[in-house]
C-alpha cells in the first residue's frame, strides 16, 4: 500500500498541479457562443438561399462591445459570405439576436447540416486592432425573434 500511495505522489499529484496551472493560465475559447436556426430555406440552381438566425452570448472579459460586426464565412476560403444586421452594442455577459438573408453554395449548406454548424465570427475594435472572434455554435429549431436596438 506504501509504494502505490508513493507512486500516487510522485506522478499524479504533479500532473494535476500542472492541469490545473495550465488551466488558469488559458482563457476558454469560448468568448462569444450561441444558437442559430435556418428559415426560407430554397434551392435557386447550384445555391440555397435562406435566412439565418442567430442568438450570440458574449461570454468575454471585453464588457461591452460596441458596434461588432456579425458575419457569416465560408468553411474552407473563411471568405466573408455577408454580414447580420447591425448590433449598436453587445452587452458583456449577455446576448444579442440577429439574423440575415444568404446563399451559399448547396455543398457548403449541406456540410453545416450534416457535419457541423456555420462559421459565425464577431469582428470588432480592441485597443485600434480589429479582432475577429469565431461563435460555437449549436443548433436550435427556433429562436427569440431579433434583438431590436
Amino acid at each position: 500500500m506504501r509504494s502505490s500511495s508513493r507512486a500516487f505522489q510522485r506522478f499524479c499529484v504533479p500532473s494535476l498541479l500542472l492541469c490545473l496551472a495550465l488551466a488558469a493560465l488559458a482563457k476558454d475559447g469560448r468568448d462569444f457562443a450561441g444558437f442559430y436556426a435556418l428559415g426560407n430555406v430554397s434551392e435557386q440552381g447550384d445555391k440555397v438561399e435562406f435566412t439565418m438566425t442567430v442568438q450570440v452570448f458574449n461570454y468575454s472579459d471585453l464588457g461591452d462591445i460596441k458596434a461588432p460586426v456579425i458575419a457569416l464565412l465560408e468553411g474552407g476560403s473563411h471568405a466573408k459570405l455577408g454580414e447580420f444586421k447591425a448590433v449598436k452594442t453587445m452587452p458583456a455577459k449577455h446576448d444579442v439576436v440577429v439574423s440575415g438573408k444568404f446563399a451559399v453554395s448547396k455543398m457548403e449548406f449541406q456540410s453545416w447540416t450534416k457535419h457541423g454548424s456555420p462559421q459565425v465570427v464577431v469582428i470588432y475594435e480592441d485597443s485600434g486592432r480589429t479582432l475577429r472572434q469565431h461563435v460555437q455554435l449549436s443548433r436550435r429549431p427556433m429562436l427569440p425573434p431579433p434583438t431590436t436596438e
